[in-house]
């Protein structure tokens, strides 16, 4: 079994409900390199920029593959607005039977709280 590819989700808002973020970048690096049938995923960030409606989507390999080494990774989320000093940290772990192969950072990140 190879990878299976997840695309993670999450709706940004700021506290004015109906203000829209922008600019908001969302860094996702796994914790280290992780393999599974042959392929390799490196420790390398992959980012994404939230859209104009606050949407976030972006496509990960899981980490929790039955066939995945090593069994205990995670990605490093790293979300920052270029410029204003906002930035924030967090881990989460993928996992590879997400509903409909997506699964929302809230979720995840609450999950790994």
């Amino acid at each position: 079994m190879a990878f299976t590819e997840i695309t993670l989700t999450r709706d940004y808002r700021l506290a004015q409900a109906a203000t829209e973020i922008t600019g908001l970048k969302v860094r996702l690096t796994p914790s280290a390199a992780m393999t599974n049938t042959g392929d390799t995923v490196l420790p390398i960030a992959v980012e994404a920029t939230v859209g104009a409606d606050g949407e976030l989507p972006i496509a990960v390999a899981a980490n929790t593959d039955p066939d995945t080494t090593p069994a205990d990774t995670s990605y490093t989320v790293r979300e920052y607005v270029p410029g204003t000093g906002y930035s924030r940290t967090y881990s989460v772990v993928v996992p590879h039977d997400a509903a409909s192969a997506t699964a929302d950072l809230a979720t995840l990140e609450a999950a790994g709280a």
